[in-house]
């Protein structure tokens, strides 16, 4: 959800810079165009009350602009796009309100890596306190606000996580005053377990998967390869979990699901190199190897298949069997729902529930049995529909099987000349970027979606 809300400020409205960035830094080269950002964000009053005059330009690893902090990355930090800021309060006015929700972060977040410095005197209190003729020292610390500089951004926010980080504002004392105690309570605290990951904080930890490893060359490996997958794909690989029962979320946390659980145990006792975060940076370390002219292609491809059999052989070798309960597809649900209704046969929730229920109740799937399945009634009807707007007769080697006409459908189904005709009407506009097969492949959903969105924007 978040991701789409990201593409469609950046492909949509153009608002913002590409979404799938990896970094927090900036190009050296653009201090001039995030100034007309930060210029433009202050001017126009999207912050109230926010009187900074000029951006605070901070370079190096340790700053915002810094080429160094780039190197090897595609994509640069995500922030306002410069190219537009003339636009923002009109285009603003028109997002809904999750997007809406994100650009306030992303700007909120430009702002403050901009802002002037948050200025705060640090002060620790240290009191002897007289206990059975023993000096016990009790000891307290906080900060007092100078000047709030960044923070100023995020205000109440701020405030409010500042009273649960124990930022509290200390009383005025001075060194060696005597005090005297008033009240004193015993409290009883227990020790809490690691909080558990939300979608955020675990693509995080995916990316930061060097800290998981023990190895000072493979957490070097891993860190230099930013982690377990890319930025394009760690929330795909989350989704990927969740689909397959691996992952439930609730209350915005993920937990493992039972079935989860077993498999991990299952590969903890069997194949335990497949959990390590450690192994991926082996493999990249070998595949430098190939770079470097230390070793041939031909010898890492056999090693990684070398790995792969003694991984199959660890887990297979000894005949333990995983309890585990694969949940059907939809369309293995509509598909059995559909052939019930066909033979007046009623499935029980239980039964729509399990893969291996409805796979015996629809046989076996004829094509990975080498058998190609006809084209269904509707799937032929689409088909010729197809090849009439095309002005064409249907290929005979198109019919044989279901397969091979889903690929000519692939192939051939393009949006109509009626869609067409507003995509490129918004693409000629500058409202959208051009869809994938522009001008004449684009895909009939490709152009609905486009359509629905911007039609529904104008109401």
């Amino acid at each position: 959800m978040g991701l789409d809300v990201a593409q469609a400020l950046y492909e949509l409205h153009k608002l913002t810079t590409y979404p799938r960035a990896a970094v927090r830094y900036l190009p050296e080269n653009m201090v001039e165009g995030a100034s007309a950002v930060f210029v433009a964000l202050v001017g126009g009053g999207y912050i109230k009350d926010l009187d900074w005059l000029a951006p605070t330009i901070r370079t190096g690893k340790r700053g915002v602009f810094s080429d160094a902090g780039l190197a090897g990355e595609s994509h640069h930090a995500i922030i306002p796009n410069p190219a537009v800021i003339d636009q923002f309060s009109k285009i603003i006015a028109g997002l809904n309100a999750d997007e809406r929700r994100l650009f306030d972060f992303i700007a909120k977040t430009f702002l403050a890596a901009l802002g002037p410095d948050y200025e705060y005197h640090q002060t620790q209190i240290a009191i002897n306190v007289p206990v059975n003729h023993l000096s016990v020292v009790f000891k307290t610390s906080g900060r007092s606000t100078i000047t709030p500089g960044w923070r100023a951004v995020y205000g109440q926010f701020l405030e409010e996580k500042s009273s649960l980080d124990n930022e509290t504002e200390l009383p005025q004392v001075r060194d060696g005053e005597v005090v005297e105690v008033s009240t004193v309570a015993l409290e009883a605290k227990k020790t809490k377990a690691p909080a558990r990951y939300s979608e955020g904080s675990l693509i995080e930890a995916m990316q930061n998967a060097w800290k998981f490893v023990d190895d000072e060359a493979q957490r070097a490996r891993l860190k230099e390869a930013k982690g377990i997958g890319t930025p394009a794909t760690r929330d795909t690989i989350i989704e990927g979990l969740k689909k397959q029962s691996f992952l439930a979320t609730s209350k915005g946390k993920l937990f493992a699901s039972a079935t989860a659980m077993q498999l991990y145990r299952f590969l903890q006792d069997r194949c335990p190199s497949l959990l390590d975060p450690g192994t991926t940076a082996t493999m990249e370390a070998r595949l430098d190897d190939i770079v470097r002219r230390n070793a041939g292609a031909d010898e890492i491809i056999h090693e990684i298949c070398g790995s792969a059999k003694s991984a199959i052989d660890s887990l297979v070798g000894q005949g333990a069997h995983l309890d585990i309960q694969r949940k059907p597809s939809p369309a293995m649900v509509k598909a059995a729902k559909g052939k019930a209704a066909r033979e007046g046969k009623r499935l029980t929730c239980a039964d729509l529930a399990s893969y291996d229920t409805l796979r015996a109740y629809l046989g076996p799937m004829k094509e990975r049995a080498g058998e190609p399945s006809a084209p269904s009634p509707a799937q032929l009807k689409l088909a010729l529909t197809i090849a009439e707007r095309l002005g064409q007769a249907l290929p005979d080697q198109a019919k044989s099987s279901a397969r091979s006409l889903s690929n000519w459908i692939d192939a051939n189904n393009v949006a109509s000349e009626s869609q067409m005709k507003w995509v490129s009407k918004f693409v000629d506009e500058g409202k959208i970027k051009k869809p994938k097969g522009y001008p004449d492949r684009v895909k009939p959903k490709d152009a609905k979606a486009i359509l629905d969105k911007m039609f529904k924007k104008k109401k």
